[in-house]
């Protein structure tokens, strides 16, 4: 079987940020031995439609992963990136009609139910974190916890599976998405993003974070993190990192325990202790993603 793993547009042209896509990544490492596969990241295109349709055509996959970051580029360019899933999944339904379309991402299970009725040529919906439904998908089976199908006209959901270990996270396939890609350009944001924890207890209006990571906070150990950040280092020369975590928790990480490797930080959050964490940059705003 051949798979087409995308990330779908959610940077306007010219903004100069490259986002390592870090949660693709990781499932793409998922798919078992013995499938093909390709990737493609359109938000590093310059003529990102001209290269997934030049991708549909000549890989003809079987399956066609759509991976939807953002819904809302907070920003005046454009109020919003659902045009982007919309085309990605008609082009494909288009180009390759056989295939099956599933669609994924953080904006994708914000919204899963309108999403699938606005854009019928998604056949399934991987709602929150994929990484024990993803296998159980590529292996045939129905009614994976977690997912949206559609039967009989209607859309229906199962409930969610139990949360992922975030000590048995699969580490981001870099043969398929490389981290060297990504390491130039940005004027912001830092090269790439380090997961810490995934879930939250508080319960701030204006945030997303519970619903989709669940409301527990459920953390890595410190050490693994300062093993993938080497192993990204070593590898490929990144040299900032930042963490994606919606509310930092950087006190629990061992005194100098980051610092020791002498990698600068690129941090964005709260309870920062710059001795501790070895933080280079620390983004403070009046906006609640900043000041919580």
């Amino acid at each position: 079987m051949r798979f087409l793993l995308v990330q779908v547009p959610t940077s306007h042209l010219g903004a100069g940020e490259r986002v390592y896509p870090l949660g693709l990544a990781r499932l793409s490492g998922l798919i078992p031995e013995g499938h093909d596969k390709q990737a493609l990241d359109m938000n590093r295109s310059l003529d990102p439609w001209q290269d997934l349709k030049a991708r549909l055509l000549t890989f003809r996959p079987d399956r066609v992963l759509l991976s939807f970051r953002n819904i809302d580029p907070l920003a005046g360019q454009q109020t919003s990136y659902l045009a982007s899933l919309k085309t990605a999944a008609r082009m494909s339904r288009l180009l390759v009609p056989d295939a099956r379309i599933w669609a994924g991402g953080p904006a994708f299970s914000l919204f899963p139910e309108r999403l699938m009725t606005e854009i019928p040529e998604i056949d399934v919906g991987l709602v929150g974190e994929g990484e024990r439904a993803l296998p159980q998908m590529t292996a045939g089976g129905g009614g994976v916890p977690g997912t949206l199908w559609r039967e009989g006209g209607k859309i229906r959901r199962s409930p969610a599976g139990a949360p992922v270990d975030m000590n048995a996270l699969p580490p981001p396939d870099t043969a398929a998405f490389s981290p060297a890609d990504y390491l130039e350009g940005n004027r912001y944001v830092a090269v790439m993003g380090i997961e810490g924890k995934r879930g939250c207890d508080l319960s701030c209006a204006y945030c997303v974070y519970p619903g989709l990571g669940g409301r527990r906070m459920r953390l890595r150990d410190p050490e693994r993190i300062v093993d993938e950040m080497e192993t990204l280092h070593r590898g490929f020369g990144v040299e900032w990192f930042h963490f994606t975590d919606g509310a930092l928790w950087v006190l629990t990480l061992p005194p100098g325990g980051a610092a020791h490797s002498h990698r600068p930080f690129w941090f964005r959050g709260r309870s920062i202790r710059r001795d501790v964490a070895g933080c280079r940059r620390n983004a403070v705003g009046d906006s609640s993603e900043f000041s919580g």
